[in-house]
């Protein structure tokens, strides 16, 4: 299994987001987006030749996943703090997934075994309300209490 972590800061994506911006608030702020990644692929073999087996137990809900990977999985995300005045932000958030059976050796995106998903895109601020010191508010999609089990890619 091939997994990869990282994480980076771009100055040319902060002047790119900072020109697209139309309110003078956010036009002069010192935006400085972070771009993250997530990536895991299998790689496997089978000693008569032939195409990779993956297991699952018959009627499981999840897989076991680590060594055992037949689809290759990524993530990209971007956020920025967009605001920023004393205690009060406002930011913003986002997370794209690709997904791929890895069965072939190009994976199209019109086939449907490929999928890309938007994960995440929200706005958040913090500290908006004078009565409510220290509380969050945020709308669009979300991970919000999102537990799952890593080992097997089980949610519940």
């Amino acid at each position: 299994m091939i997994a990869s972590h990282f994480a980076l800061r771009r100055p040319l994506l902060a002047a790119v987001i900072g020109a697209s911006c139309t309110m003078p608030v956010l036009a002069n702020a010192d935006i400085n987006p972070e771009f993250f990644g997530y990536a895991r692929s299998g790689i496997g073999s089978t000693s008569g030749g032939g195409s990779q087996t993956c297991f699952k137990s018959a009627g499981a809900p999840a897989k076991y996943r680590l060594g055992n990977e037949c689809e290759t999985y990524a993530e990209i995300g971007l956020g920025a703090q967009l605001y920023q005045q004393q205690d009060t932000t406002f930011d913003f958030a986002s997370r794209v997934a690709y997904v791929t059976a890895q069965d072939n050796d190009d994976e199209s995106l019109k086939d449907d075994d490929n999928n890309v998903a938007l994960r995440e895109m929200y706005v958040s601020d913090n500290n908006v309300v004078g009565g409510l010191p220290g509380a969050t508010l945020w709308a669009g999609k979300r991970f919000y209490k999102r537990h799952d089990i890593h080992m097997n890619d089980f949610y519940y």
